[in-house]
């Protein structure tokens, strides 16, 4: 970037160049003399008034002198842009290169820093990727009452739900109504019977009742693994999930959570305000909505886990078999990899 000189500079320059002082200079623009070396000095802008007189004096047109001071401005905006996106750029290394690459679509090593820098802005929805520290962004401070977060936890959090949002722009979806929950819950229990393309019926579904799922690549050091955020200008609930595991039960789980929160304090318009008896809550509705706690506690009871029980168990309760072998491995009941045959992993 070429270095851009203050239009006092240029101006004494010319008053040189005819070897004439600034006192006799003064007396025949009449520019005051104080307002003369100030400007000089780089102390204060050229203005209009001080324009007029100087394009009088040089005989040029008033916009040729008020070009020196629109070029001074450019310049020094463009510097500032340059020195922010070093310190933005410094905020990317935060990011894990498999983060990066999946949210990208291409590879970053490629791109130049203002690239990146660039492109991230736009995925986040920030004019600036310093806005990323800002602990009030998404109220992390109020989700989590009572606990100090470092920077780069700020930054993190900040980062993958600006990332949600931007996803959920894409999708079309009907208002949200928290009084249709009931009739949500059985409509999700029917499609865990339709193993094919569930996890696009899944979407569409949710979308039906006002609900976005945004499936996010996995962000190395961030502690949440799924979220629900409210959508004021569309009325629709933003649920984001996390794709480090597409167990299919994991899934189902975090979706149930988090619409348990979103029942749960919807009068609080989803501004929400962390306490460990929701917490409870969203475990307890997801545990318990996708499988009786009777029947399970009965069927834990009689200690036989194998391929043939859980399909008996199945069809007597009317519950998907990937659901109670997910809830089996959950409580550690089952090595992770038994039961393949009733285990469903989803492919994006």
């Amino acid at each position: 970037m070429e270095k851009v000189k203050h239009p006092g500079l240029i101006i004494k320059d010319e008053i040189d160049k005819l070897k004439m002082n600034q006192n006799e200079f003064c007396i025949r623009t009449t520019i005051p003399n104080r307002t003369l070396t100030r400007l000089f000095n780089g102390e204060i802008n050229l203005t209009t008034d001080v324009a007029k007189k100087l394009a009088m004096f040089f005989n040029k047109p008033i916009e040729n002198i008020m070009n020196l001071q629109t070029k001074y401005d450019e310049y020094l905006i463009e510097k500032e842009i340059a020195k922010n996106i070093d310190s933005e750029y410094e905020i990317t290394k935060l990011f894990d290169k498999d983060f990066l690459k999946a949210i990208c679509n291409k590879k970053t090593t490629g791109q130049t820093k203002a690239d990146l820098v660039e492109n991230l802005r736009n995925l986040f929805m920030v004019n600036s990727l310093l806005i990323l520290k800002d602990i009030n962004l998404f109220g992390l401070n109020k989700i989590f009452k009572d606990r100090e977060f470092s920077e780069e936890e700020i930054i993190l959090h900040n980062a993958y739900i600006s990332y949600a949002m931007y996803l959920s722009k894409f999708a079309k979806t009907h208002e949200f109504d928290y009084k249709n929950n009931t009739q949500l819950v059985e409509d999700l229990n029917k499609l865990t019977f339709e193993p094919k393309n569930q996890l696009y019926n899944l979407i569409e579904k949710l979308n039906k009742y006002g609900v976005k799922l945004v499936l996010i690549p996995n962000l190395n050091g961030l502690k949440i693994t799924s979220f629900v955020r409210l959508s004021p200008e569309e009325n629709c609930v933003v649920i984001g999930i996390n794709t480090i595991s597409m167990d299919a039960y994991d899934v189902w789980y975090k979706i149930h959570a988090e619409l348990a929160y979103t029942y749960k304090i919807h009068t609080k318009l989803l501004n929400i305000t962390y306490d460990e008896k929701y917490d409870e809550y969203a475990k307890k509705f997801a545990s318990c909505t996708l499988l009786n706690p009777n029947a399970y506690d009965y069927f834990v009871s009689l200690h036989d886990f194998e391929s043939k029980a859980v399909d008996i168990f199945s069809k007597k309760i009317n519950t998907a078999k990937f659901i109670i072998v997910g809830r089996l491995k959950k409580d550690k009941l089952v090595p992770k990899k038994a039961l393949t045959k009733e285990t469903i992993k989803y492919k994006i």
